[in-house]
Order: C-alpha cells, then structure tokens, then sequence
C-alpha cells in the first residue's frame, strides 16, 4: 500500500513504528546501561526494575541500592570488532571514485571499514540502520560527474537511524519506498519521501504536542538514481541481536535487587517483645534495630529475620541467568562468575559454533548493504561497477600464544623453504594484527630481510634448493 501525505496531518507512521520504537528505545538503554537503566522502560512499556504489589518503601530501596551490570554492551561490541578485525577485500585499482568512496565514504573522513562497523552496531541494537546515498551539496541528481566536480559535489553515504525512518514499504524483503523524518542545519525539522525513481520533500511543524504534522508536500522529482537510494541493513530478520540479551540482562538485575533487599532483611533482623507496651520502652533502640513491643503477659523477645536460604537461592538463580545470557549470545555455556578471568573465559568460548554462525550472519549482511549500496552510485553516475566486495567466512578466533608458539616451531626448523616461512608470518599477522600501510611496508621489508638471512645461514649443501 503506497505511502499517502495530508497537509494538516501527522506523518503516516507504519503500523510497527510504535511498538519498534519503544523496543529500541529499551534495547539502546541496555547496550549502555548507564545511570537512568533500572529507572526506564522494557520493550513493552514497564519499568526495568519491576514492583511487587507489596512493596512501598521497599520498592524505593531497591532504586537506591541496585546497581546494574552491562553484559549485553561488551558483547555486542566484542561481535562488532570480530567481523571487522581481519579487513574485508576490496577491488583494488577500481579507480578514483571507488578509491575516495573506500577512504572517505561519508566526506568526514571515515574509512568505509569505520563506516560499516558503525553502521552494524546500529543495527545489532536497534534491529536495522539504513545507509542512505547523498552528496556533499545539493543539486540535481541527473547532473554528470564532470558538473558535479565543478561544484564541490562528491557523493557519500550517511548512516540514518531507525527511529528517523517514519514508514516504509516493501516487496519480497526488499525496500520500495521510505518516508525519512530528518533535521536541517538550522535545526528545522522536514521528511523526505524516497521510491526507486522518485523523492518528495514535506515540510513539517509542530503540532502542540511534541510531534509534528504536514505543513506542506513539494513536488515529486527525480532523484537521479538507479533505484531506492536507501539500503537497509538488518543482520536478523524479527530483533536486534541484543534483544534476548537485553531480557536476561533485566532479568538478572531484578534477581539482584530482590537479593540486595533479602540480604538487608538478614543483616537487619527485626526484633519484637511481647508482654511489654510500646509507652514503656517508647523510642527505643537495640543496635541499629527498632524494637517492637506486642503487649502480653508472658514476655518474650523474639528476632524475626529473613531465612537465608532464600538469598542463596536467589544467588543461584543469577548464575544460572548469566549462564543463560552467554549461553544465547552464542559466546559461553560456562558459569562466568567462576574462577578465572571473565573475559579469557569468554574468549576461548569464541571458537564456539554459535559464535561462527552469527558472526558470519553479521557479516553477510555488511557485506550485502555495502555492496548494494556501491552499486546503486556505480550506475546512478555511469561509471563501470568494479565488483564486490568480500567479508571473511569463517570466524575461529584463534589463539594468539598457541599460534605464534607453532609458528616459532616451524621457522625455526633451517631446512623449510623460506618462502613457506614468509607466506606462514603473513598469515599470521592477518589473522592477528591489524597493520597501517606503514606498517605493512615496514613488516614487508623485515620478513624479506628475514628470508635472505634464512637463505645465507643454510648449511651450504641447502643453498640454491
């Protein structure tokens, strides 16, 4: 159903929008869990640190003791920084557009690697990110590189939040139009209306209540470009990677506060005596406990605690939550809470499969919006694509000891080719290092170096084999 605009209305908003919105809002909180987490909202609307209906003060206790743990936030950044470690493969002499759009592709100086990697954390918080194709100065798309050049235009990609993106339709999984509420420089507040052929800019004002209505439609023109000049990026298909974690992650900070709250009951027993009136004893106090008195014959004090197998078994069920947050994000089976480092714990669970399946889930989709994208400008200006480009497959993260140990074992033997050598430390630097190209020539000239001295030190029955 195509998207329709009335001057005087709000903006059409998709029928997902809302109910979207509320979820990344809750999904963004999680991956930074900052000072404000436990006093937000989930991703149905309640409150991140849920009330009992028996609770009052205690209720506000627990706000003022819990403090939450951000286990969602590490792990998506850790996925982020895997697919882009090893450099993805590019054309190479592709030409000076291709050249500029790979070291700058956002006329801010961003690298497309940069670029990509920020434009996937989006999406693996917010479910999707959307690259949309611009330039650097307005002016008619249909206008030839040559004029383009003359005026200071250059095309770039910006990255467009998912909140920003109004409504959309689509056919067979793939976009057909897009209705973009955006912010001008000056801070004005418009919408443009982009389909494979066409885009229509709205004005908007303020309709009284934090949101905005039409003011007015432009005209419908031609955008110049060989399709949609959106390209949405979406590494799952129904939520964001971090949507299980962010449950269990709430999940988990609840089990603490109510252990937080039964520990307080522990430490903090309550004493009652009977037999006595409460004007005898009036504000009395026995340590850091009030007393309370219950009139009655036979006298007795009594300490009225919290059991504490009840905390234990709270303690329990937080490890059993975190094991099952590790366990989903396809990192770690294994207790983190025990012994040993969390982080190496993680790091040797990251030859996991799971690990492997999502990572190059993460991946592909990079891989196909930047593709799509470079496409999409390739055509619009005329010039010959020069091919995809091509992210890693497989996703073992190795082990930087044991790698480097058995790579110490086999140089070292002098009657291997030095050739085999050299192409086993290159091997090993793309797998491990990530290298500027000074680097790369500085690390080039010493393996050369390495692989004469091999050469001259051979027993003189090896030379020249």
């Amino acid at each position: 159903m195509p998207i329709t605009l009335a001057v005087g209305q709000a903006l059409p908003r998709h029928d997902t929008y809302i109910s979207d919105s509320t979820a990344r809002a809750f999904w963004r909180l999680t991956f930074k869990t900052g000072r404000n987490y436990i006093y937000g909202v989930d991703a149905m609307g309640q409150k991140v640190l849920a009330p009992h209906e028996r609770e009052n003060e205690g209720y506000q206790r627990r706000l003022r003791m819990t403090k939450p743990r951000n286990h969602s936030g590490p792990i998506i950044r850790r996925y982020n920084n895997h697919v882009f470690r090893i450099e993805a493969n590019r054309p190479e002499d592709a030409g000076d557009l291709y050249a500029m759009m790979i070291d700058d592709v956002d006329g801010n100086g961003s690298s497309m690697a940069a670029f990509m990697a920020r434009a996937l954390e989006v999406a693996q918080v917010e479910r999707e990110s959307y690259i949309m194709l611009d330039t650097t100065k307005e002016y008619d798309g249909e206008m030839s590189k040559a004029q383009a050049d003359a005026v200071g235009a250059r095309p770039v990609f910006k990255i467009i939040y998912p909140d920003s993106v109004i409504n959309w339709t689509e056919y067979n999984d793939g976009l057909t139009s897009v209705l973009i509420q955006m912010v001008r420089e000056n801070g004005d507040n418009f919408a443009c209306l982009y389909d494979k052929k066409t885009k229509t800019e709205i004005e908007l004002q303020p309709d009284g209540a934090g949101g905005y209505r039409v003011k007015s439609v432009g005209s419908t023109e031609a955008h110049g470009y060989i399709g949609l000049p959106v390209v949405r990026l979406r590494p799952f298909c129904d939520e964001s990677q971090i949507s299980p974690l962010a449950e269990s992650q709430q999940l988990i900070t609840n089990l603490q506060s109510w252990l937080i709250e039964e520990m307080g009951n522990i430490t903090f027993s309550q004493m009652v005596a009977s037999g006595v009136a409460a004007t005898e004893v009036k504000d009395a106090k026995v340590g850091n406990n009030r007393l309370i008195c219950l009139p009655n014959p036979a006298s007795t004090i009594t300490i009225i605690g919290a059991d504490p197998a009840q905390a234990a078994s709270l303690s329990s069920a937080i490890q059993d939550e975190q094991r099952e947050l590790y366990r989903i994000a396809g990192i770690s089976a294994d207790d983190p809470t025990k012994s040993g480092s969390p982080e190496s714990g993680i790091a040797k669970a990251f030859k996991h499969n799971d690990l492997s399946a999502n990572l190059a889930a993460l991946a592909n989709s990079v891989e196909e919006a930047e593709n799509q994208a470079m496409h999409i400008l390739f055509d619009s200006v005329g010039e010959e694509y020069p091919g995809d480009a091509k992210y890693p497959d497989e996703f073992d993260l190795p082990s930087i000891a044991d790698d480097l140990s058995e790579i110490i074992s086999i140089v070292t033997v002098s009657a291997l080719p030095s050739a085999f050598k050299k192409k086993l430390c290159e091997r090993f630097a793309q797998r491990h290092l990530s290298l500027d190209e000074s680097e790369k020539a500085e690390f080039e000239s010493e393996l050369e170096q390495l692989g004469n001295d091999a050469l001259t030190n051979q027993p003189s029955g090896m030379q020249g084999t």
